[in-house]
């Protein structure tokens, strides 16, 4: 190979046929520098995770490294839901994200906030000052 070539896997955690784990070990262990393979994943794979790292070959990103900080958390409620009258797919459109990721991410909020639905989070962020807009007492 003369240029990289980067190969994606999602969803690797629904692989459960050990030969497949045992292919991507010996192609991890063996991979030409142009290869980059990247796992999605929600669990840790039964690979050499620990032996990549070492050899400086790994680069993780966890959930924690996704989730929203409460202050982008206000952005999304007060540029996506508060400052406009889209629905999940237009605030997807709007954001250059997936459906997915905009519910995801909403759900995250109504959780933080202990709320179920989208005009209950825009005033649990009022009074919590995160938001502009009257607050009750």
């Amino acid at each position: 190979m003369k240029r990289d070539l980067v190969l994606v896997l999602d969803d690797y955690h629904l692989v459960e046929a050990a030969d497949v784990h045992e292919g991507m070990t010996l192609l991890l262990e063996h991979q030409p520098p142009q290869l980059h393979v990247v796992l999605a994943t929600r669990t840790d794979p039964p690979l050499p995770l620990a032996r990549i790292r070492a050899r400086g070959q790994l680069t993780e990103v966890r959930a924690a490294d996704l989730r929203f900080t409460v202050e982008e958390s206000a952005a999304y409620l007060n540029d996506a839901m508060l400052g406009s009258d889209l629905d999940g797919p237009g605030i997807a459109r709007a954001l250059s994200v997936s459906l997915s990721t905009v519910r995801t991410h909403t759900r995250s909020i109504y959780a933080k906030l202990g709320v179920s639905s989208r005009r209950a989070a825009v005033r649990q962020a009022q009074d919590l000052e995160l938001l502009p807009g009257p607050r009750r007492r």
